[in-house]
């Protein structure tokens, strides 16, 4: 059996304010305050006073525990804020917890869950808080296959990226969902995007001069979304498998 010749490939993306002008959008400078002002109100910044001390030794039943994730199930259906829908990525039944899974789990996002959702000292969160530096780069064509963005500028609020998987060669290319994301945070340190955690993993094959759309969803409420850049990467196989 032949190896693949497994490249990660790279593409870039530049998030800034933008309005249309005749047939094509025109990226408009924007400061982070004034980018921020753009979004929705449930998104800009909240002043909370610290809600009572929770009680984090009580001992619960199964059933109880179920009673509760029942009651949460049905206040997260009943929610308004986008943020906080945006936020959750799941939840379930611990030993002694009910824990609920957050894409960014800050302490204002915490209390803004605990405020506008539940409030129990049987639900514990997990999820990153700080967002740790990550460098790492990638070529953007290998072996005649290439990874690119179909614009290369896009709106602060806008939830969808998309991207076309190239094959300019003469073999296979094998790909699956995954992929990740980083952004230049404002002092211009490159850090991992919270974004996409759940993928179906299933192998796909481009053939041979062929081009295949690609899409990577965005999280502009729970990130806060500001003018930056982002970096795509996508993992792929070049080569036959048999």
């Amino acid at each position: 059996m032949k190896l693949h010749l497994i490249p990660v490939l790279l593409a870039a993306v530049f998030l800034t304010a933008c309005r249309p002008q005749a047939s094509k959008p025109e990226a408009i400078p924007a400061d982070i305050t004034s980018a921020a002002g753009s979004l929705p109100a449930s998104n800009g910044p909240e002043t909370y006073t610290s809600l009572p001390q929770l009680d984090t030794n009580q001992i619960y039943t199964q059933k109880e525990l179920r009673h509760i994730q029942d009651s949460l199930a049905w206040r997260l259906q009943a929610v308004t804020d986008d943020t906080v829908g945006e936020n959750v990525t799941g939840y379930g039944l611990g030993q002694n917890h009910v824990l609920v899974s957050l894409r960014r789990a800050t302490p204002r996002l915490i209390e803004q869950f605990r405020r506008k959702v539940m409030d129990s000292p049987a639900i514990k969160f997990s999820g990153p808080d700080t967002l740790f530096p990550d460098t790492f780069t990638a070529p953007t064509e290998v072996r005649g296959v290439s990874l690119r963005a179909l614009t290369s500028v896009l709106p602060l609020s806008d939830r969808i990226v998309t991207l076309e998987l190239i094959n300019r060669g003469d073999v296979p290319v094998f790909y699956d969902e995954m992929y990740s994301m980083t952004y230049e945070d404002p002092k211009g340190v490159w850090r991992n995007y919270p974004g996409e955690d759940f993928f179906i993993v299933v192998e796909h094959e481009l053939p041979a001069r062929s081009v295949h759309r690609l899409t990577a969803r965005l999280y502009p409420l729970v990130n806060e979304h500001f003018p930056t850049r982002f970096r795509y990467f996508q993992r792929v196989g070049i080569g036959s498998a048999q």
